[in-house]
């Protein structure tokens, strides 16, 4: 069962100033909100124009193989593989004897 209640004058007074602090703070949280959206967009814009200035920077040296790349006082940091990976052992040169390539396999006789 429900039962309702009329406020005297004091009451309502307190009522509407409770009423008022909840909206003021609703639109704070609401003004705040729009405003942390904007500063990820900010910083998604700025991580953006960083990496493209590393990647330009790198290119400007002629640097256009590296694992990672990354500004840090006044410097640029970057990681650059070490040599180039050697072709594995069991790889012959073409003109090695016995080497077909795309051909038909060859069966050797027995005598």
């Amino acid at each position: 069962m429900e039962k309702t209640f009329q406020l005297d004058q004091k009451e309502a007074v307190m009522l509407t100033q409770v009423d008022q602090e909840r909206m003021q703070a609703l639109a704070m949280i609401g003004a705040l909100s729009l405003d942390m959206e904007q500063a990820k967009k900010n910083l998604d814009t700025a991580a953006e124009r960083q990496r493209s200035f590393i990647r330009q920077t790198l290119s400007n040296r002629g640097i256009e193989r590296y694992e990672n790349a990354r500004a840090a006082n006044g410097s640029l940091i970057v990681t650059v593989p070490d040599a180039p990976p050697a072709p594995p052992p069991d790889s012959l040169p073409e003109s090695a004897p016995g080497r077909r390539l795309n051909g038909s396999p060859v069966a050797e006789a027995k005598e």
